[in-house]
């Protein structure tokens, strides 16, 4: 049963509706993970909230499966504790790179 309430969670999250994470990095305590993003190299891409505090804190990780082939990336994860601020400030060289990008004009 677990099991399948993972596999919706992670299938809602790759539509990026908020869920809660059930990977057992908070959600037993009620913090929110706001989805996963898979990338074209198979990394997994989560946003989760944080417990810090001196104030509202996000975790940013990116887990890398193990490799398929010679010459990928090694499997690990890594993870960054930011702000708010920080994040938003991610957001926006997010939205910039996106408008702005060479293929696009």
């Amino acid at each position: 049963m677990k099991d399948m309430a993972h596999n919706e969670n992670r299938e809602r999250a790759l539509i990026g509706v908020p869920v809660h994470i059930s990977s057992g990095r908070g959600d037993d305590r009620g913090f929110k993970g706001y989805g996963m993003i898979k990338a074209e190299n198979r990394a997994e891409i989560t946003v989760q909230e944080s417990s810090a505090a001196e104030g509202p804190h996000l975790w940013l990780r990116v887990e890398q499966p193990p490799p398929r082939y010679p010459g990928e990336l090694p499997a690990g994860e890594v993870s960054a504790h930011i702000t708010l601020e920080q994040a938003e400030r991610r957001r926006d060289a997010l939205d910039e790179a996106i408008r702005n990008h060479y293929q696009l004009s």
